[in-house]
């Protein structure tokens, strides 16, 4: 084994090691904190997607004359 497998494998022991001393509600701790988490981060991706879109959809409506309700404006 090289040294990277070497450590890869001396962190895994050390995580399920760890894993394997908690309690089922620690257990059940981690999961809703990894949950949170994650869900945190999938939030924050798709406003940043629909933040963009909404801005392309602002640009592409002033550059065609309409308003903010897809109306074009009357001219005075």
């Amino acid at each position: 084994m090289n040294e990277k497998q070497n450590l890869l494998m001396q962190w895994m022991v050390t995580v399920l090691g760890s894993l394997h001393a908690l309690t089922f509600n620690q257990l059940i701790s981690l999961g809703v904190l990894a949950t949170g988490a994650i869900t945190m981060v999938v939030n924050w991706y798709y406003k940043r997607e629909n933040l963009k879109l909404e801005k392309q959809k602002l640009q592409h409506s002033f550059l065609n004359g309409e308003n903010s309700h897809g109306r074009k404006n009357q001219s005075q």
